[in-house]
């Protein structure tokens, strides 16, 4: 399953647009988890591409500590209507990706903002703010493809 996992979940991060990214707080609640849901992208490796801005709380907590989770529901899953059990978000494949949260270099920006903005043309505006782009270098992935399959993913092995 490891091989067929890391492959499904690299095909729900490349369909995906949307996910909810926790991170580590560093005021009002030190060292609990925070989630916020965060628009993304891929980079050309698949690692997880954001635009962050310097206000934004997650980005205060990523400056203090870098470690982070991502976590990423099957599209078709979150718009499931509740009667329908055979699509319901715990029978649908999702993947949470953990690792750490680096500012991307400055020479990487121009290719890494094509990138974002070709999945989210709505974010050039932000870019003339305060927004950087951010990359989660992935350790180690949790895949989970409905139920009783799931299964623990290096994160090289999410790398294209």
């Amino acid at each position: 399953m490891p091989g067929d996992a890391a492959q499904s979940a690299k095909t729900l991060l490349t369909g995906a647009r949307y996910g909810v990214l926790s991170t580590l707080m560093r005021s009002h609640q030190p060292g609990w988890p925070m989630g916020s849901l965060a628009p993304f992208a891929l980079t050309s490796r698949g690692e997880p591409l954001f635009a962050f801005s310097a206000l934004a709380e997650h980005t205060k907590n990523v400056l203090a500590d870098p470690r982070a989770s991502l976590f990423v529901l099957a599209a078709a899953a979150a718009g499931a209507p509740a009667q329908d059990p055979e699509a319901s978000p715990q029978a649908s494949p999702r993947v949470t990706l953990l690792g750490t949260l680096r500012r991307a270099a400055d020479d990487a920006a121009p290719g890494l903002r094509a990138r974002y903005l070709d999945a989210h043309p709505e974010a050039a505006r932000l870019f003339a703010l305060d927004f950087s782009l951010w990359v989660l270098e992935v350790a180690e992935a949790r895949f989970i493809g409905g139920f009783g399959a799931a299964a623990w993913i290096p994160g090289a092995d999410l790398s294209r």
